[in-house]
């Protein structure tokens, strides 16, 4: 059964609604080959330290939420191909579109916080509905 518009519209941003997957976006869009999924786990540990004042729990619990949510959420989106038993990820054609998206999405959001210092992110807001 095809999806419709709106539908496939409601799951790209809900893929992106994570900070982790649009840093697999943008991994994947820089590299543009297949990557281990221990290598990827590094490079968003290396994104979140140079670009957030959170610390990660653990890497063990990052890699976790990688294997159990994020990569096969993002894989059944059509977003990445992820091959479970190579433990590959690898980037699909037009990811440098996506990333594009999360660009602006960031200058959005960077904008938002110097207009109102008193503004979070938006991925620290509840959303309601």
């Amino acid at each position: 059964m095809e999806m419709d518009t709106n539908t496939q519209q409601d799951q790209l941003f809900d893929c992106l609604a994570h900070h982790h997957r649009r840093i697999i976006i943008d991994v994947l869009r820089n590299s543009n080959s297949q990557k281990p999924t221990t290598e990827l786990t590094q490079d968003i540990v290396a994104r979140i330290s140079e670009t957030s004042d959170t610390e990660i729990l653990s890497i063990e619990a990052l890699q976790t939420s990688l294997y159990h949510s994020h990569l096969p959420k993002l894989k059944e989106a059509g977003l990445i191909e992820y091959d479970e038993k190579r433990d590959l990820v690898a980037p699909v054609e037009y990811v440098s579109h996506l990333g594009t998206l999360v660009d602006l999405a960031e200058r959005i959001a960077g904008e938002r916080r110097q207009y109102d210092p008193e503004a979070h992110d938006w991925d620290d807001e509840p959303i309601m509905g």
